[in-house]
């Protein structure tokens, strides 16, 4: 599969868990809920899917390095 725009530089893994005490009216049946991504313990098995679908160094960039370079060009990190 290829990538265009130079997207494969750009995407990472993120999540925004929702927790009751930020949005209490926020339910675990919505569209945009799923059990298999519930939380961070889903990263292996997400990771599993990627690497079907793409070799090893761009699993390495959408996993971490991704993030790491951009938090190095902000500065927050050296």
């Amino acid at each position: 599969m290829e990538l265009d725009l130079h997207l494969i530089e750009h995407i990472v893994l993120g999540a925004d868990f929702f927790g009751a005490i930020e949005m209490a009216d926020l339910g675990l049946e919505g569209f945009y809920f799923f059990d298999t991504l519930a939380n961070s313990s889903c990263y292996p098995y997400l990771t599993q899917m990627i690497e079907q679908s793409f070799d090893q160094e761009i699993c390495e960039k959408i996993a971490w390095k991704n993030a790491s370079a951009y938090f190095k060009r902000a500065g927050f990190i050296s």
